[in-house]
């Protein structure tokens, strides 16, 4: 499952998963679609959902430097042009 896989929303037919949060959260607050993300991602698995994390980018890369990081070889050159780096 990625954020792009398509999951059907009641009211709403299918939406990528990513889109899922962003609906409910218009529609019926911010807990609703974090309730309806959780929801969908639990029935599309089969699996208990219990919790969850929310974080962004800068969170989930301590997280990753905080077990070890990630060792990547690119066997070419790499140049970040982003203006937040």
């Amino acid at each position: 499952m990625t954020r792009n896989t398509r999951v059907h929303l009641d009211g709403y037919g299918y939406a990528k998963l990513t889109r899922v949060q962003y609906i409910m959260q218009a529609k019926k607050r911010t807990q609703k679609g974090v309730e309806a993300a959780v929801t969908i991602v639990s029935e599309f698995m089969g699996v208990p959902i219990n919790y969850y994390v929310e974080t962004n980018y800068w969170g989930f890369q301590s997280m990753v430097d905080s077990l070890g990081g990630i060792k990547m070889d690119v066997p070419f050159g790499v140049t970040l042009t982003h203006p937040w780096y």
